[in-house]
């Protein structure tokens, strides 16, 4: 069995080239070259330093590192593959995060299957400096073109630590529960026929599903002034889930996700039945 420390970078090396894959719509070879030390990183100038929460702890847990040449690659691919090629220095620098985020919120899912809890992404920020404590390994990436960028991925002792912990647990002796005692269980009731049969004529009927991204109001005079490559703010923070809508009434909540190339959305939350009558005012 893989110990955490390469569970963890394999992982991200995997969802990395899933989501580079997926936005950039060519293949990227991402690869481990070893770990390395917090002063050898630190050493770098000009590092990129994306510090990621996740929901089980305040502090950081994941850390991404890289120098200016490679988020610029790589974000600004991604912009042309959208058919943007005169983005500012900042949508390319938004746009990497972006793609580290979409990477690091597989990472996280596997996190949480393992120890037994859900995990997702809380906020994340750039940082100022290396950690001086934690692990870090170094990877490379290669684009379809063979041009090579170097970057680093950390993460902190306390995630190892909760590792650790589940193992302990799962290794503990359950008591068995003597049943000798108890009443037999009663066996389960079966529904009407008829009320079955009224539901299986309700189960293959077809229903609208899409998904909303976010809302924005315009004038009618912004409205005719959009043409290609026009930017419309949503009224949604990108950290935000989207909304699953199924006939017009929101139903759940999730994220987006890159599944063998293609997109899709991660249920978080089934909304009440009050919020989905809400929804369809």
């Amino acid at each position: 069995m893989a110990s955490p420390d390469q569970l963890l970078v394999e992982e991200f090396t995997k969802q990395l080239g899933l989501t580079l894959e997926g936005m950039l719509g060519q293949s990227w070879t991402i690869e481990v070259a070893g770990q390395v030390t917090p002063e050898s990183v630190a050493a770098e100038p000009d590092l990129h330093i994306w510090g990621q929460r996740l929901t089980i702890h305040a502090d950081p847990l994941f850390r991404v590192m890289i120098g200016p040449s490679g988020w610029k690659a790589i974000g600004g691919a991604a912009l042309q593959a959208a058919g943007i090629d005169d983005a500012s220095e900042s949508d390319v620098l938004s746009t990497y995060v972006e793609i580290l985020s979409q990477a690091l919120s597989g990472v996280a899912r596997v996190v949480g299957s393992h120890i037994g809890k859900e995990v997702g992404l809380a906020k994340g920020a750039e940082e100022t400096s290396v950690p001086s404590r934690g692990r870090i390994a170094q990877l490379r990436a290669h684009d379809p073109e063979g041009n090579e960028i170097a970057l680093y991925f950390g993460f902190a002792d306390q995630l190892i630590r909760l590792f650790g912990e589940e193992e302990e647990q799962s290794s503990e002796t359950k008591p068995t529960k003597d049943r000798s005692a108890e009443p037999a269980a009663e066996a389960p009731r079966s529904a009407p026929v008829a009320e079955n049969s009224k539901m299986d004529l309700l189960m293959d009927v077809e229903m609208p599903v899409s998904v909303s991204f976010g809302r924005a109001q315009l004038p009618l005079k912004d409205v005719i002034k959009l043409t290609t490559g026009s930017i419309v703010e949503l009224n949604r923070n990108v950290s935000e889930p989207v909304e699953v809508i199924v006939n017009n009434c929101v139903i759940a909540r999730g994220e987006v996700v890159v599944v063998e190339g293609n997109y899709g959305i991660r249920i978080h939350q089934i909304v009440s039945r009050a919020e989905r009558i809400r929804s369809l005012d």
